[in-house]
């Protein structure tokens, strides 16, 4: 079996993205991730801050190293015309 290491970084990220995607408390499909030197930087545009909170811890802890927030909170995306049922 091969070890996390032996994986190429670039199926790693597409795993890593699926999952955020799969997250019931992330749920974001429109994330890219950017590996810089041994950083691996996030960039998104969310609706809310528990949604960026979410988005971040989510990454980290399924990501070993450091971890670059480019992440944008765009309020004017968040629905509050409309109640939650």
């Amino acid at each position: 079996m091969t070890g996390e290491d032996e994986v190429p970084v670039e199926y790693r990220l597409e795993h890593l993205l699926q999952q955020l995607a799969a997250d019931p408390d992330v749920a974001e499909t429109d994330v890219v991730l950017e590996r810089c030197g041994d950083r691996l930087v996030v960039s998104a545009n969310v609706a809310t801050d528990a949604r960026r909170d979410a988005l971040l811890a989510a990454v980290r802890a399924r990501w070993d190293g450091e971890v670059g927030d480019e992440v944008e909170v765009l309020t004017h995306l968040a629905d509050t015309e409309r109640p939650v049922p």
